[in-house]
């Protein structure tokens, strides 16, 4: 039976089941497990591991977003003019978690040659992972601006959400290195486990959430204008620019935080190292509803910059104490990054479909798939900017590839640009990213009011 216009508004404005939250977040093991995989190991895989040079390595993941830039707004378009009985989001998911999985098991895989061709085998199948990640990754991230209308219950999606996509962050930090350091594994025999974890994930989202991906036929077909109207949305600009500076700060510490602990603290043991960002993720989740109550008593903005501040004053700590005061103190550090860290996954995740609903009333059409597919991009494009740094940084401070297995003694100058990765360069970029979200609009009085003129209107 076909939902009228006016169920289809009750349906959004009521509470979303929480098994039905569950069901739906526990779709984000796929894009997280496989993002932070990437994220925490690719460029040390590539460097340390199969020996590419820093600069190549990063040129790699840099390569993929910007093969990203072209294609996550076009699948975005094609999401929302896509109509199937299985749902405008779903029937991508089935679609794409397959060779979504078959692409990332390649990623990990040791192929023999020179530099160059090396790089040029390894950027390939980036590429092509990225475009399979981007048609699971897209329509699964538009569906939350579609499952309600509320402002707050946007943000408990959200957070029940981000605990599954921190859970496979655990499991990405935590047992990447411990199932690789495995003679009997190895990173092909780690791939291969997450893509079974990943493909369980993925079929469950699609079956659970049966019934629940209903929404209005409003669009207006895939036109390039489409594309560049969402940048006349101011609230749009401001919040994607901050996410991506706050996004090659985040995700840069993530991808330099195992050379801090290998190279600059020393601890050699893939157990230690796993430990560490267990500690950090495990931190991140239990934050999670503090960062969710502070945005509903307060503000969004309140909640990121409050936890963007305990982020980088943990970070500081870090580096200025190390390991001089013993275990105990440095895992705390560690627990108080963690939950700072939290307040990014959350804060800014919940503000991205007001915006989706502030482009409906200038436009008059709802583009979702459009501003979620330009969110992702920017989400990709941080991690290779950050990536692509950190490997630049690295070739120019003087560090050394490891030589057989064998970690070898850095130079002052390198530890330094470790350090200087791990806290310095992302401390600015996270101050500038909070400087230009000081100027974004949206609150919960200004939604409301746009809630409001869209009824109004009968648009929603």
């Amino acid at each position: 039976m076909i939902a009228t216009q006016s169920e289809r508004v009750l349906q959004k404005e009521l509470k979303i089941p929480f098994s039905i939250k569950v069901a739906y977040g526990s779709g984000d093991i796929v894009n997280g497990l496989a993002f932070n995989t990437i994220n925490f190991f690719y460029l040390f895989f590539l460097n340390a591991i199969i020996g590419l040079p820093p600069y190549l390595a990063g040129l790699v993941l840099l390569i993929g977003r910007i093969w990203d830039g072209i294609t996550d707004p076009v699948m975005g378009m094609i999401v929302d003019n896509t109509k199937s009985k299985s749902g405008k989001h779903r029937i991508w998911l089935i679609i794409a978690i397959v060779p979504f999985i078959v692409t990332f098991f390649l990623l990990w895989q040791d192929f023999a040659g020179s530099d160059i061709s090396r790089f040029v085998i390894y950027s390939f199948l980036f590429i092509l992972f990225s475009t399979m990640f981007t048609m699971f990754n897209i329509p699964y991230g538009s569906m939350t601006a579609d499952l309600t209308h509320d402002y707050n219950e946007r943000t408990s999606i959200t957070a029940v959400r981000m605990v599954f996509s921190l859970l496979a962050m655990i499991i990405g930090a935590g047992l990447t290195q411990i199932l690789a350091g495995s003679k009997s594994l190895g990173y092909p025999g780690m791939a291969a486990i997450f893509c079974g974890v990943m493909l369980i994930s993925g079929l469950i989202t699609y079956f659970s959430t049966k019934g629940y991906d209903i929404v209005t036929d409003n669009s207006d077909g895939i036109r390039l204008r489409i594309y560049f109207d969402a940048f006349k949305n101011k609230p749009f600009v401001l919040l994607v620019s901050a996410y991506l500076l706050l996004s090659i700060a985040t995700t840069g510490v993530s991808g330099i935080f195992i050379y801090y602990v290998k190279y600059t603290l020393r601890m050699t043991s893939d157990i230690q190292s796993s430990i560490i960002m267990g500690v950090l993720v495990i931190a991140s989740i239990a934050a999670l509803p503090l960062w969710a109550l502070v945005s509903n008593t307060f503000s969004k903005k309140a909640a990121l910059f409050t936890g963007m501040a305990v982020f980088g004053c943990g970070l500081i700590s870090i580096v200025f104490t190390g390991l001089n005061y013993g275990s105990v103190v440095f895992y705390t550090l560690a627990v108080i990054c963690g939950i700072g860290l939290s307040s990014f996954f959350i804060v800014l995740w919940s503000m991205i479909p007001d915006v989706v609903e502030y482009g409906q009333l200038q436009s008059g059409q709802r583009h979702a798939g459009i501003y979620y597919g330009l969110w992702f991009f920017v989400q990709k494009l941080g991690m290779a900017l950050s990536a692509t740094i950190n490997g630049w940084v690295l070739t120019c401070s003087g560090f050394k590839q490891e030589q057989g297995g064998r970690i070898l003694e850095q130079s002052i100058d390198a530890i330094q640009g470790i350090n200087a990765l791990l806290v310095w360069i992302p401390i600015a970029f996270i101050i500038i990213g909070l400087i230009i979200l000081y100027f974004y609009p949206i609150d919960a009085k200004k939604h409301a009011e746009i809630r409001k003129e869209l009824l109004e209107r009968n648009m929603t």
